[in-house]
């Protein structure tokens, strides 16, 4: 079991990871950061031992998840 020390040091660095991404993601087109991410996703997809409903599942949401995400920057 992780030292409580630890478990602060990792939670710190998670929280630092995804700060990093907010501003990231605010200061860069949304068309530089979606496509590294679309790479990512697709990445860790196809090099995970998936069957290929699964595959599809995680597609059909990820497209779900743009549309309203694009939705929403259209009306903001």
């Amino acid at each position: 079991m992780k030292s409580s020390h630890a478990r602060i040091k990792i939670d710190k660095q998670r929280l630092d990871f995804v700060r990093y991404w907010v501003k990231y993601i605010k200061t860069h087109p949304s068309k530089d950061w979606s496509l590294q991410q679309k790479n990512l996703i697709d990445s860790i997809i196809l090099n995970a031992d998936q069957d290929i409903e699964k595959y599809l599942r995680v597609k059909r949401i990820a497209r779900e998840i743009a549309k309203k995400l694009k939705t929403r920057s259209h009306t903001q």
